[in-house]
């Protein structure tokens, strides 16, 4: 796909039109076009007369056409976090040789944002600078400017960087929009917690598309958040939602133009990576650290930084039934973390090691294995007063469940309070890891 180059000109005199005509022609080839915020000397030029209000007519011969036109004025700031959802170059072209994009030709209309009471559209002869269509393409690729990868390239930027939540081609950027996922769902602008137009449905479909690092079908979508409502009720919810999502999204930046939070291309919708960034996707390239790690010290900062971005339960507190899966993977991820820590740190630092595992009994406090693993520390080390509490610790956790310790892990905490001449805790098999039973949860109507 040609790019076209726009030359934003003021006031032409009378004597330059001649050779602003002939670098207008020889350009076109390359695309080249321009726009003159004056009245043009040249009357072959596409004139547009613009109102106070931003509604704009074409001066004749070119005012036949039905299709509105509009301006907008952006303040310096608006424009500022426009401009920054603008995909970059090498993220709007399609490859070579492929997609129907590459048959088209130059896209010939240039984006006039100023107002006033005339602009004029300079171009070659016998051309017409501003094309309806093209124009209209522009403007929604502007409002969403994800659209135009997925069409070309069924592809979002994450997927570009490696399929995780939230990564820019191009390397990291700050973005005005953060989203915390680990513990209860918050969503902040420029550092200021948003709770309007994102609380109910709406704020769960942000964070549906928060967690799922790949554009996700309408289909799935609401077969995951509306499963009881009908298809027709199921999708007038969830355009409600995403209608809320954009409108306060945009009204936290202060945005004086469409800004989306959340792009939709046919039937494939993701939230936009450019605007908005997650703790989830950090946590995921912490993980992904840990794994890459050529050696045992980059390998232990990156679980190092697994534990301290695991900072609680995915969307704590709501009753997402979707999330749990995802859930039970990040209280894994985390606990694994945890455990390379403490068997790393338990020769040269056992209270450090401990510390770990007391950070992941917190995190799973039903699992038998942790308090046995902890307790063995602490025995080795003559702590048998820890030992003891750490037996009534799991001993209460569990009764909240109404049960008890299983006989292997009671027999291993036993013998630990009261060690033999041939301790035989560490040849049993491991306790069972145990889960609340998960009462099925009615939903009510959400606003």
């Amino acid at each position: 796909m040609q790019r076209l180059i726009v030359v934003l000109l003021g006031h032409v005199e009378e004597q330059d039109a001649l050779r602003l005509r002939a670098v207008l022609s020889n350009g076109r080839p390359h695309g080249l076009a321009a726009v003159q915020l004056a009245d043009a000397p040249m009357h072959e030029a596409m004139k547009l007369h613009v109102q106070a209000d931003g509604h704009a007519t074409l001066a004749p011969p070119h005012g036949a056409t039905t299709t509105p036109i509009r301006l907008f004025h952006l303040k310096a700031d608006a424009a500022d976090i426009l401009l920054q959802l603008v995909p970059e170059p090498a993220q709007s072209e399609s490859p070579a040789g492929t997609g129907a994009e590459q048959q088209e030709p130059a896209e010939n209309a240039p984006d006039i944002r100023e107002s006033g009471p005339s602009a004029s559209a300079v171009a070659p002869e016998n051309t017409e600078t501003i094309d309806v269509a093209n124009s209209e393409r522009q403007a929604e690729r502007l409002q969403d400017p994800g659209a135009e990868t997925l069409q070309n390239e069924n592809s979002s930027p994450m997927e570009k960087a490696g399929g995780n939540r939230g990564s820019v081609p191009g390397g990291e950027r700050t973005r005005p929009v953060r989203i915390r996922l680990l513990g209860p769902l918050t969503v902040t602008v420029h550092g200021k917690t948003v709770t309007r137009g994102l609380v109910g449905y709406a704020g769960e479909l942000l964070a549906y598309l928060a967690v799922h690092p790949h554009p996700v079908t309408k289909e799935a979508i609401l077969e995951a958040i509306w499963p009881e409502r009908t298809p027709q009720a199921a999708t007038q919810a969830f355009n409600t939602a995403k209608t809320s999502v954009r409108t306060a999204l945009r009204q936290a930046l202060a945005a004086t133009t469409s800004v989306n939070g959340i792009l939709t291309t046919g039937d494939l919708s993701h939230i936009n990576y450019e605007l908005i960034g997650t703790d989830l996707a950090d946590f995921d390239d912490a993980v992904r650290a840990t794994a890459s790690a050529t050696d045992a010290v980059d390998r232990l900062a990156a679980h190092r930084r697994v534990a301290d971005l695991y900072t609680g339960e995915l969307c704590a507190g709501a009753s997402y039934d979707w999330a749990e899966p995802a859930r039970e993977d990040l209280r894994r991820r985390a606990l694994d973390a945890l455990g390379a820590l403490a068997s790393a740190a338990a020769p040269e630092d056992p209270e450090r090691a401990m510390t770990y595992l007391d950070q992941a009994i917190g995190i799973d406090r039903y699992n038998e294995q942790l308090y046995i693993r902890l307790a063995q520390l602490q025995a080795a080390h003559g702590r048998l007063d820890a030992v003891r509490l750490t037996t009534e610790r799991l001993t209460s956790s569990l009764g909240e469940l109404g049960e008890k310790p299983c006989p292997p892990t009671s027999r291993a905490l036993q013998e630990l309070l009261h060690p033999t001449s041939t301790p035989k805790y560490g040849t049993r098999p491991a306790p069972p890891v145990r889960r609340p039973v998960m009462t099925p949860v009615t939903r009510g109507a959400r606003p």
